[in-house]
């Protein structure tokens, strides 16, 4: 029977005491090799870049890229790409700073560089070159590359890999969209036994109340026809009333023709959108809807899924 590995830690202690050889150099007395040091540089940098437009900052930032240091080779190809304050866009540079980081194992410019290939920007448009990618990336736990995935697999027609792919991104707060396709394919493909209906209707759920407009489309046509849930028009009324009440006339329109289509009563009516305004601060909603994920843009860093 094989016994537990040892700790790193145990394996280090045990090792025998043994001189060092003439040709081994002395150890670095900086364990951190400097990433301390290159890490807060880079953040005072980025900070004066991003927030503050300091055109200034380029050239420590390109002397730390010159470095190897990965961050700062990404954040100029985010620059190139986004920045016309900073510097003359153009996504072929940038392309090349993210597949010099990606080299290095970033995920940030795995996905940059995908959305390129994908759309065909500053780079020949090859679209199983920008899946690999995205691939790459949501391996990383970058869960926006989770959800362009996902996108492209129900291009494919593949529901059962974008059922996969968005269950990668499910708990990742900042995509709400994650959570309604993967309820909407698994009711749409899946045998009504083979359902999770408890994470289906969690994640609906939740999608609708982070402004998801899908989200709550779908709620309410489930309520409206007893899919999964209680039928309920006074439910079905709820789940509208943000888009009743939207400044998108396409949400609008979506609201009034489901009204027309199951025509709920005046009592119904009411009562739905009374519970609506009682479990929404009286009524006031902030960001009504929340509006879709720009698959062009490119983001800074692997939490700024929405910029």
């Amino acid at each position: 029977m094989l016994s537990s590995p040892a700790s790193h830690a145990d394996l280090i202690s045990n090792l025998p005491q043994i001189d060092r050889p003439s040709w081994l150099p002395e150890l670095p007395k900086d364990a951190n090799f400097g990433f301390t040091t290159n890490t807060t540089k880079f953040n005072e940098l980025k900070k004066r870049l991003i927030e503050q437009k300091d055109r200034t900052a380029l050239k420590p930032l390109k002397q730390l890229a010159d470095s190897g240091f990965s961050q700062a080779i990404t954040l100029f190809g985010y620059i190139y790409d986004n920045e016309p304050k900073l510097v003359k866009l153009n996504p072929t540079i940038a392309a090349h700073y993210w597949a010099a980081s990606a080299r290095m194992n970033d995920p940030v410019a795995m996905y940059n560089l995908g959305v390129l290939y994908l759309y065909g920007r500053g780079v020949p448009q090859t679209t199983d070159t920008a899946f690999r990618l995205f691939d790459l990336a949501s391996q990383q736990t970058m869960g926006k590359a989770n959800y362009m995935l996902g996108k492209m697999y129900e291009v494919k027609k593949d529901y059962q890999g974008a059922i996969q792919a968005y269950e990668g991104c499910f708990n990742y707060q900042t995509i709400p969209k994650c959570k309604t396709r993967y309820g909407i394919l698994s009711i749409k493909t899946k045998a009504a036994k083979d359902i999770e209906i408890n994470k289906v209707m969690a994640g609906l759920d939740d999608a609708s109340s982070r402004g998801d407009p899908e989200a709550m489309y779908t709620l309410a046509r489930l309520h409206a026809e007893g899919l999964l849930l209680s039928k309920s028009m006074e439910n079905m009324v709820a789940s509208l009333e943000p888009l009743r009440i939207s400044p998108d006339p396409y949400w609008r329109k979506v609201a009034a023709d489901m009204y027309r289509a199951y025509n709920p009563s005046p009592d119904a009516i009411k009562k739905g959108r009374d519970n609506y305004r009682v479990s929404h601060i009286g009524g006031i909603v902030q960001g009504l809807l929340q509006s879709s994920v720009d698959d062009r843009r490119t983001v800074l860093e692997k939490g700024d899924l929405f910029t």
